[in-house]
């Protein structure tokens, strides 16, 4: 029986993964975020297995299957982002920008209730998604057109920020000996700016002067509610799971947007733009 059980969930694990044409794949999946010590370690390389309270996040059955410490708090980890944007100052001038600051902090325990039983109660709070960049190039000199030599000058400023934090409560049962069910719903409080700005500017010969703005921007907050399901199932030394995490739900939000288009003066020439 034990046997007929390890097949079947094997089964139902292999066929879950199948490549349907129906479904997406992740754009950030698990691999760029890591959360608890064995992830860390691992470089990412954790899905659904997992023995500790990070199980929070990854599959939230895992807590019905083993003992989860009381409370983890991880953030001592620094991580180095670079950004590079190719042609950005205009042909053969790329733009790049780096970044070394502390990487997103997962902060989880768990809740103990003598009532409880079996069951298992546990919150974390994470940063789901950061990103905070910034580029700037400048370009200016003269350049040879159909009119002749050109002094050009231009300007692009790009800067990005972003900010997703979840707050969840996990619960979770042990079914039987070998398996588990648990879901974690989550508050996501999602906050982004993106700006980008580019200015150019050509004087021809005759002293005719020609300029472009563009000015693009919006930011907004969201709250938005949403919920990881999982189920785990531990056979001696072997362990699995699977997990599902549902779209998200808009509760509230605010934003706003600019766009600011200008041109003055004719010839502009293609190759003084940056965007």
């Amino acid at each position: 029986m034990k046997v007929l059980l390890k097949v079947s969930f094997i089964i139902i694990i292999i066929l879950s993964c199948a490549k349907w044409d129906q479904l997406a794949a992740q754009d950030t999946h698990y691999w760029n975020l890591h959360y608890g010590t064995p992830s860390t370690v691992l470089s990412g390389a954790v899905i659904c297995s997992v023995s500790d309270i990070a199980a929070t996040y990854y599959n939230p059955a895992a807590l019905g299957l083993f003992p989860a410490p009381e409370i983890l708090l991880s953030g001592k980890v620094y991580e180095y982002n670079s950004l590079s944007l190719n042609n950005g100052a205009g042909p053969g001038k790329d733009l790049t920008s780096s970044t070394i600051e502390a990487a997103p902090t997962l902060f989880a325990g768990s809740i103990t209730l003598e009532w409880l039983g079996d069951h298992t109660l546990s919150y974390s709070i994470l940063t789901r998604q950061r990103m905070n960049f910034g580029i700037e190039g400048r370009r200016g000199g003269v350049q040879e057109s159909d009119l002749g030599e050109e002094l050009v000058a231009g300007e692009l400023i790009a800067n990005q920020e972003l900010s997703d934090l979840w707050v969840g409560l996990t619960w979770a049962v042990k079914m039987g000996s070998n398996f588990a069910i648990g879901v974690t719903p989550y508050i996501s409080v999602r906050n982004q700016k993106t700006r980008k700005h580019a200015y150019s500017e050509v004087i021809n010969q005759d002293g005719d002067v020609s300029a472009s703005i563009i000015t693009q921007q919006f930011e907004y907050s969201n709250y938005r509610l949403l919920a990881k399901f999982g189920i785990g199932a531990m056979f001696d030394a072997l362990t699995v799971g699977l997990n599902f995490t549902t779209p998200t739900l808009s509760i509230m939000g605010n934003g706003s947007s600019l766009i600011n288009l200008a041109n003055t003066g004719e010839g502009t020439s293609d190759e003084t733009a940056f965007i």
